[in-house]
């Protein structure tokens, strides 16, 4: 029994045996905390030694936030009796593991996840699917009924998300697969960030395009005066449409995806190339008096390129009927083939540039050589450009300043046929119509033949029949030339005389062959007439010239007369 330690207070052995006593307390207590020391270091080396974590730690260390609620996959779950059930609404979360030894040729076969799902009845449901893409891999999403697939959605690249829009679907049981596209043997893993499957049902809607419709056997119908919304969700998404059959005139009104570059052609039943072709410039597209019947059958939305698609932004189709109008072009009349005709000598017809590759043509016949005004107007910002087309020969004007008309004055044109093309310079009017005016009369000796402002284009004029001229549009200048027999020793004296025009203070010019001024008459103001007087050499070919003396006004409606006589 140990003694109290009142009793060891009171002697010397007392206090040195309570002294020994607290020291080996202390000692005991140090040696016990120096153990459990030596304990929690061994925990943590052994900790460092046996992993405990399946997958390490996101490499970027960001959490992605979700709207709807997803359910982690299962391995293995490359069948669809391994498959997870997914609810509607209820999306997938997983990850590409290493590919699996195989029996087969190739030795391994690579991840692939299936997930089951249903469509509820009674009707109809449009599926929407989105699968999430991994960085560095390069995924596919496929849905199948049974053993059949139904649509398989790799249009996008590495590191890209796949995305199906708009498919139809029955009531039934479905699944999703979906894994790494399998190009090479260099099959990629990534077990540190996960891919995301979400999915969505809705019912059927004429106001949305229903997948699939990439080919003319899958066509959407059209509802004349609705429109349409869309995705282009890939690179290689086509969307086809069934055009109305009606003998009616149509409006075409398209808004691409935003920021997207996309194509709309037409096409007909069983033509393997396209009938028409437009490339639409990230801006609305709008065609006016299209006619459809006879001609083709199908529209078809695409991207320009690989790289244009959107999964965020849709596109919007309308077709509507147009209103009867007096006078009018129908599309398409783009090409020498498809040209409109313009009857009789003299005429107006109204149309529309309604986008920025829109080019129209008309076919005009000439039973004579004749003379040709022809002129159109928009009357807006937009400048045109009005050409005439003859095999291999053309000749255009342009519009000077934006609203201006752009026009051939007498014109002189040896019979046949000719195209008319008018366009639009770098803009376009889908709202307001062009005027184009045509007028053409016989050829009569005498009459000039523009062009013919310059020495090469000069026409020939003889002595005894008058010319007949306009100088129109400003700054016209008009060039005759002529030559006459005779002596040195007594070389011919020729007289020139202008009359006639409006408005206009023209100046009367004699030129030699080498394009010296031999004489002029622009003195004054023009009073009506204008005179030269001299001898010419024999032989030598002269240049007559005429124009207005500022440049800037013109006569285009009454000519001026010009004359040429010899004296003898």
């Amino acid at each position: 029994m140990l003694p109290s330690c009142k009793s060891l207070k009171y002697s010397v052995k007392g206090q040195i045996l309570l002294i020994i006593l607290v020291l080996g307390g202390s000692f005991f207590s140090c040696k016990k905390k120096e153990n459990e020391d030596e304990t929690q270091n061994n925990i943590k080396k052994k900790s460092k030694l046996e992993p405990v974590h399946l997958r390490s730690k996101n490499k970027n260390n960001k959490k992605k936030k979700f709207d709807i609620p997803v359910i982690s996959e299962k391995e293995p779950n490359d069948y669809p009796n391994w498959a997870k059930m997914l609810p509607v609404g209820v999306g997938a979360k997983g990850f590409i593991n290493p590919p699996w030894k195989s029996s087969g040729p190739k030795g391994i076969r690579p991840d692939r996840d299936v997930y089951n799902f249903t469509i509820p009845g009674p009707g109809k449901k449009i599926l929407w699917a989105r699968l999430k893409g991994i960085e560095n891999i390069d995924l596919y999403l496929s849905v199948y009924q049974k053993l059949d697939r139904i649509m398989r959605q790799d249009a996008n690249g590495v590191g890209e998300d796949e995305i199906i829009v708009n498919l139809t679907l029955k009531p039934g049981e479905y699944y999703f697969k979906l894994g790494e596209r399998w190009r090479t043997m260099d099959l990629k893993t990534d077990l540190d960030n996960p891919y995301f499957l979400y999915w969505k049902l809705s019912e059927p809607s004429l106001s949305e395009e229903i997948e699939p419709n990439n080919r003319r056997m899958q066509a959407n119908k059209i509802t004349i005066g609705k429109t349409i919304k869309g995705y282009l969700s890939s690179g290689s998404d086509y969307d086809v449409f069934k055009l109305p059959g009606s003998d009616q005139v149509f409006r075409i009104d398209y808004s691409p995806p935003k920021g997207i570059d996309s194509r709309v052609s037409f096409w007909t039943e069983t033509g393997l190339e396209k009938e028409i072709n437009i490339n639409v410039k990230k801006e609305k597209l709008v065609l006016r008096r299209f006619k459809f019947k006879d001609l083709v059958e199908f529209l078809m939305i695409t991207p320009s390129s690989k790289q244009e698609y959107s999964l965020t932004h849709k596109y919007n189709l309308k077709i509507s009927i147009e209103g009867k109008m007096d006078k009018m072009e129908l599309e398409p009349n783009d090409t020498p083939d498809n040209a409109k005709q313009l009857k009789k000598n003299n005429g107006v017809m109204k149309g529309y540039l309604s986008h920025s590759e829109d080019v129209d043509y008309f076919i005009l016949n000439l039973k004579k050589d004749s003379l040709l005004t022809l002129e159109a107007e928009l009357g807006t910002d937009t400048k045109l450009k009005l050409c005439i087309i003859k095999n291999k020969s053309k000749l255009c004007k342009k519009s000077s300043e934006a609203g201006e008309k752009a026009r051939f004055l007498h014109q002189y044109l040896e019979k046949g046929d000719y195209y008319i093309r008018l366009e639009g310079i770098d803009s376009w009017e889908a709202e307001k119509n062009y005027t184009l005016k045509w007028k053409s009369e016989e050829y009569q000796d005498g009459d000039e033949k523009e062009p013919n402002n310059n020495r090469r284009k000069a026409n020939e004029i003889k002595p005894g029949t008058p010319v007949r001229g306009y100088l129109s549009p400003e700054k016209d200048t008009d060039y005759y030339k002529f030559s006459l027999r005779g002596k040195l020793n007594n070389p011919p004296i020729i007289k020139l005389q202008l009359t006639g025009g409006v408005s206009v203070s023209p100046i009367l010019i004699l030129k030699d062959s080498w394009g010296n001024t031999v004489l002029e008459d622009k003195k004054g103001v023009y009073t009506g007439t204008r005179k030269l007087k001299t001898p010419i050499h024999p032989r030598k070919t002269y240049y007559i010239v005429v124009k207005d003396k500022t440049g800037s006004q013109t006569s285009s409606k009454v000519p001026y007369i010009l004359r040429l006589k010899k004296e003898e």
